[in-house]
């Protein structure tokens, strides 16, 4: 007995943009205008200030004046700060507090009137009122004193 295989039929793709249907030249032909303004502005205030930011991290420069070539030395003098790493505690402190806060928040809510009830007021709650708090900075900033 013979086993013979079936291949599936596939909708065959325009090869050429002359063979398109005119809705799809059309979308290619308007890709890019819309594409390339916000490629643009992405560029220019994102991807441009990262990398200068990352080439001034690798200079020993006071904000004026001459860039004198640093290399790593400035990471490995932060790594050696200590104000540095309570710096850095206090923000891994932050952000594991407030959010664990707001997940649990959003729990007792769901569960006490259902998402579609709480949940939007709690999303504006705790996007906009809650970080902005000065009650919330201030206790933080009794938790967080440096050691």
């Amino acid at each position: 007995m013979a086993v013979t295989a079936v291949r599936e039929a596939r909708p065959a793709r325009p090869a050429t943009a002359a063979q398109a249907s005119p809705l799809e030249r059309r979308r290619r032909r308007l890709f890019w205008p819309f594409v390339a303004p916000a490629l643009l502005l992405y560029m220019v205030f994102y991807i441009v200030p990262t990398l200068v930011t990352a080439w001034i991290s690798f200079n020993d420069w006071a904000g004026a004046g001459p860039m004198r070539f640093a290399g790593l030395d400035n990471y490995r003098r932060l790594m050696l700060d200590p104000v540095f790493h309570d710096a850095f505690t206090n923000t891994l402190i932050i952000l594991f507090v407030v959010g664990g806060a707001t997940f649990a928040m959003r729990g007792r809510f769901h569960a006490a009137g259902g998402a579609r009830a709480a949940m939007p007021r709690l999303n504006h709650y705790t996007s906009a009122a809650w970080p902005s708090s000065p009650r919330r900075w201030g206790l933080t900033t009794l938790m967080l004193r440096p050691r």
